[in-house]
């Protein structure tokens, strides 16, 4: 169900929404509610805490590090199965 929603905004802000949503073929009103969309849900369940591990794992290619190769992988596994047996 769609209902309205009336914004008061400064009249230049409006002028640049109304380009910016024309450039995407869309309307102002769509882009507001896709934005709305956006925002979590203050009711909803929170998303469980990630474990520091995790988290160092998800900046690992972000820090503009080259991933390292199937040999380099390899190496590494033997390296580490090795210092495991001894």
């Amino acid at each position: 169900m769609q209902a309205k929603l009336t914004l008061r905004l400064d009249k230049r802000l409006i002028d640049k929404a109304k380009r910016w949503a024309a450039s995407r073929q869309i309307s102002v009103s769509e882009a507001v509610e896709q934005f709305f969309a956006q925002i979590p849900d203050p009711d909803a369940p929170r998303q469980p805490e990630l474990s520091p591990w995790i988290k160092s794992l998800s900046g690992l290619l972000d820090e503009g590090q080259p991933a390292p190769s199937d040999t380099q992988l390899r190496e590494e596994y033997l390296d580490y199965l090795e210092h495991k047996h001894q």
